[in-house]
């Protein structure tokens, strides 16, 4: 018994020992025998593997059309992790304490084994992969809408959309690689749409009452009819809003553009203080500023939308508000020695006329704006909606990182420029963001994005001095001025501070995909060139007119990157 233990033991360390610094007897990868191969050779004897099966095209079961898209793993990204897979195959024999690992090394040369291969992702190329099939498998979910057909309201039934799982696609296809099947069903995700068709069925009955008659508006001696008509050619449709009582309401691009048409006779521009100076040169005069009167628009629409569905009275009284001048004649007296007390210009392509449209009438709205002692400017509130009705056009915003056609596009060159002016007045900051990525022709680390209803730029006015904004869009540039007649302090800002820059998650030859609907079917955009991702902080000193420093504040920006992108027709 002695002796077969001693020979046994002889056997497990002759074993130990061929094996020093090679795979173990009896291990196979993906059917390869790597038997006795140390790293470098394993490498040799699986050159050829990885093509094979990885270059081995998946079919692609999509239920839903009941078709079939012929997919190559290398291609969508996966490949062989060489140094991972080594790793595996050295591990064979190697695990616990002698005795365990003499136990496997028996198990081995009795019964070999077949390792799965380590599979990598490159997910960049998986990414661009993904959006690729997308583009053919994915369907938008679509909200159930009520319409007018023939001068009647109609439903048109909601769409559930279809979106890929990701995250079980990947699982698939690796085991479909791993284990030769050769295909794969596409797992999707159902996307409810927020309107459903039930919905708009239950808004429909208030639809065709809100439609039945003409409805007037009456201001003092005068009245506006606003006919079933032109009820019908501007209403829109709110099926979710049936709780409430409004499934339907003017309240729309068309509705407030044909109402501003008929109701402004009724309203009246406030007019600003003018400081005139005399022929002498020496004195001045205020010509005196005038308050308006302007229609309140949510009052007025949320009235016609409850007579029209209502019909319980015969006519909707004209709601207004008296409009204030931004200068007025006791500041205008005020202001009449004003000096500028910080200024600061950026600059702007004026190629696209619909981004030079919203800047030079956000500039116009601003120029001339009153900031009293203690008084906290609202970017939002001045400016308000911006909205095609309130003369906006369709320009680029950034929209989840990518630029996108949006109302309004092009105003934060106007908010980033009146940010900087503010930074060097001294102003308090309560409130600023910085867009989603990086724009290089901004200072860096202080651009301001604003959007309504969510990111505002606000800042106060903590002096005891009546501080006039004066707004300039020139062919391509915009200058932001603070005018005062007394001014004790200035900003200072320090270079940025910029840290973890990372590259965006796509490249320029494995782009995203989005769907666009500028474009037709089968067109592709140019590659638009990604951004790198970076941590900004700008530090200000604010100074006092004998050089105190009065107060230091610093700006975060933490820009994430903005990705290559392709823009595909639908």
């Amino acid at each position: 018994m002695a002796a077969l233990l001693l020979v046994l033991a002889g056997l497990v360390a002759a074993d130990f020992a061929l094996s020093q610094g090679a795979v173990h007897h009896g291990v196979h990868i993906w059917g390869v025998d790597v038997s006795g191969a140390s790293p470098t050779e394993i490498a040799v004897r699986m050159a050829d593997r990885p093509a094979a099966l990885l270059g081995t095209p998946l079919t692609v079961s999509v239920a839903e059309n009941d078709g079939e898209i012929l997919l190559v793993p290398a291609d969508m990204g996966l490949r062989l992790d060489l140094t991972g897979t080594t790793a595996e195959a050295m591990a064979q024999g190697r695990s616990g304490g002698p005795l365990r690992a003499a136990i496997e090394r028996l198990g081995l040369w009795l019964r070999p084994v077949n390792l799965a291969p380590v599979l990598g992702l490159d997910s960049v190329r998986w990414q661009a992969a993904c959006d690729e099939l997308a583009l053919r498998v994915e369907r938008m979910a679509e909200d159930a809408q009520l319409i007018l057909q023939d001068g009647e309201p109609k439903v048109v039934a909601a769409v559930i959309g279809l979106v890929i799982d990701r995250a079980e696609l990947e699982r698939r296809v690796r085991h479909a690689v791993l284990s030769g099947s050769g295909s794969v069903e596409c797992p999707h995700l159902v996307v409810q749409p927020e309107v459903s068709t039930e919905e708009a069925v239950a808004a429909l009955a208030a639809a065709r009452g809100f439609f039945s008659a003409a409805v007037t508006v009456r201001y003092q001696a005068l009245s506006i009819d606003i006919t079933r008509e032109e009820l019908l050619r501007i209403a829109g449709f709110l099926p979710t809003a049936t709780t409430t009582g409004r499934p339907v309401t003017v309240d729309t691009e068309a509705g407030r553009a044909l109402l501003s048409q008929k109701l402004a006779v009724f309203e009246r521009e406030a007019v600003d203080a003018q400081v005139v100076p005399s022929a002498d040169g020496h004195s001045y005069t205020v010509v005196p500023s005038q308050d308006g009167i302007a229609v309140d628009w949510e009052k007025l629409i949320r009235a016609i939308d409850e007579l029209a569905l209502a019909r319980d009275r015969p006519y909707v009284p004209l709601p207004v508000i008296v409009t204030h001048p931004k200068l007025t004649s006791l500041d205008a007296e005020l202001l009449k020695d004003r000096l500028p007390v910080a200024s600061f210009t950026t600059y702007f392509s004026p190629d696209n006329a619909a981004r030079v449209n919203n800047i030079r009438q956000v500039a116009q709205m601003l120029d001339g704006r009153v900031i009293r002692p203690g008084e906290t400017f609202s970017f939002n509130e001045a400016v308000g909606p911006r909205t095609k009705a309130a003369g906006f056009d369709e320009a680029p915003v950034i929209s989840n990182g990518v630029l996108t056609p949006g109302v309004g596009g092009g105003i934060c060159q106007v908010s980033t420029t009146l940010f900087n002016a503010a930074l060097l007045a001294g102003l308090p900051i309560v409130e600023r963001s910085p867009h989603s990525f990086y724009i290089e022709r901004y200072p860096v680390g202080r651009d301001a994005t604003v959007s309504y209803g969510a990111q505002d730029l606000r800042f106060t006015n903590d002096t005891d001095n009546l501080l006039i904004l004066s707004l300039e869009a020139g062919q391509d540039y915009v200058l932001a001025t603070f005018s005062a007649t007394h001014w004790d302090r200035h900003g200072v800002c320090e270079e940025a501070e910029i840290s973890n820059v990372r590259p965006p998650h796509s490249t320029a030859d494995h782009p995203r995909m989005y769907l666009d609907p500028e474009l037709g079917p089968g067109q592709r955009s140019e590659v638009e060139e990604g951004i790198k991702a970076r941590t900004v902080r700008v530090t200000r000193r604010v100074y006092s007119e004998d050089g105190a420093l009065l107060w230091e504040d610093s700006f975060l920006s933490e820009y994430a990157p903005k990705e290559w992108v392709v823009r595909v027709g639908a």
